[in-house]
């Protein structure tokens, strides 16, 4: 899956990030994140990132 599409799946759950394609072409397959936030809310980020890429992984991409 490309990084925007990822992203935009992310948003959509509450979760705003860059998409690694925003640096170039070297940062497709990545995803950027700002940790400039309380722990509380960087521990609930982590766990929409990892119930979206679960959902994700139960679908055919």
């Amino acid at each position: 899956m490309r990084s925007a599409d990822l992203s935009l799946h992310l948003a959509e759950n509450g979760l705003i990030c860059s998409p690694g394609s925003a640096f170039g072409t070297y940062g497709e397959g990545h995803l950027r994140f700002s940790y400039a936030a309380d722990e509380s809310k960087i521990e609930r980020g982590m766990d929409i990132l990892a119930e979206t890429i679960s959902k994700l992984r139960g679908k055919t991409l």
